[in-house]
């Protein structure tokens, strides 16, 4: 049994605060593209390698019951309402499923990719605990993601209701900063998760080499947040707008999208955190 244990052991991932972002050792090393081709070069192509083909179609699948649900439970909750009971338990035992295969995901590929390998293999077997711990970190970062960028839209809505400004049109005012809000919350959320892995510590959400990657590698930082944009929110627009005209539609489409996209994010967050690590001034 404990041979058993090891050889179980050997197959996992080191926990994200447990590996820093650092080059990784030289015989693990492989040959990288340099320049805008890091960010390119089997990224897209990544998520149709036979490894990672199954978990991708699980995961979308995850997602489309999980919508499902919640769909069911918006519906109850507007029709019949005492049906909601056993459909929002339902709804929060698949959005934990779903959310902590999600954030076992974004480790294992994070991790492999940011230490500089191409392939990703050491997927954690399947653990409740494990996988409850994973999906309460991960959002415990997108928490504090989410509080960074929506903390300044709220001042100045409350700044701009004070001095009496309005859209044209009579529009909300809201209507503008909520996608402000959620535009920059995308693009806090790589620098708050690199941050507190660097630190190995989930409540560091500041590291000062983070902090210089900003200016030294500003062109990385570009790519990756318009790759965020372009991923993210046209799958918000389309979820909300199909979920009113074209619902059945909506989920056969956007979970395999989402899923496609989450993969893709993961693996340009772990080049990101593999560009930062070359510099020069890395203990």
């Amino acid at each position: 049994m404990s041979q058993l244990r090891k050889a179980r052991q050997k197959k996992k991932p080191h926990s994200l605060l447990d590996g820093e972002i650092a080059p990784a050792p030289r015989e693990h090393k492989e040959k990288l593209p340099t320049g805008i081709m890091l960010y390119i070069d089997g990224v897209l192509t990544f998520p149709f390698q036979p490894e990672v083909i199954f978990r991708l179609c699980l995961f979308a699948a995850l997602i489309f019951i999980l919508d499902v649900t919640v769909d069911l439970c918006v519906y109850a909750l507007m029709t019949v309402p005492y049906a909601l009971r056993a459909l929002g338990l339902s709804a929060i035992v698949m959005f934990i499923i779903t959310g902590g295969h999600a954030a076992v995901t974004f480790q294992t590929i994070f991790e492999e990719t940011s230490a500089g390998s191409k392939d990703v293999r050491g997927w954690l077997e399947f653990d409740k605990y494990e996988y409850a711990f994973r999906l309460l970190t991960i959002g415990w970062l997108f928490l504090i993601a989410t509080v960074a960028g929506f903390v300044p839209v709220i001042v100045i809505g409350f700044i701009l209701e004070k001095v009496n400004f309005s859209l044209p049109g009579q529009m909300p005012l809201a209507m503008l900063l909520m996608p402000i809000g959620f535009l920059l919350s995308l693009a806090a959320f790589p620098f708050v998760a690199l941050s507190t892995f660097e630190q190995h510590s989930y409540f560091s959400v500041f590291s000062p080499r983070i902090f210089k990657s900003l200016f030294r590698e500003w062109w990385s930082w570009i790519i990756v947040t318009f790759v965020t944009w372009a991923f993210f929110l046209p799958w918000v627009v389309m979820r909300m707008v199909g979920s009113i005209a074209y619902p059945f539609i909506n989920l056969f489409i956007l979970s395999p999208y989402f899923a496609f996209i989450f993969f893709v994010y993961s693996r340009i967050l772990g080049r990101l955190a593999f560009k930062i690590a070359q510099s020069a001034d890395w203990d």
